[in-house]
């Protein structure tokens, strides 16, 4: 439903042309087994919801 309706995934209001920001790992991902694989799947956020989410 977010992809679809192009909306924040903390707030759920749309972006409405404003950037789009995703959570990415620190570098403790390069320490991960390679057959883990690297797949992130976080949806994006307004910057400022993803600020208030991380405090």
């Amino acid at each position: 439903m977010l992809a679809t309706f192009d909306w924040c995934s903390v707030c759920g209001l749309p972006f409405k042309g404003t950037d789009r920001w995703q959570v990415a790992p620190g570098d403790d991902w390069k320490n991960r087994a390679p057959d883990v694989g690297l797949v992130f799947n976080e949806a994006p956020a307004h910057e400022i919801c993803l600020v208030y989410a991380a405090r």
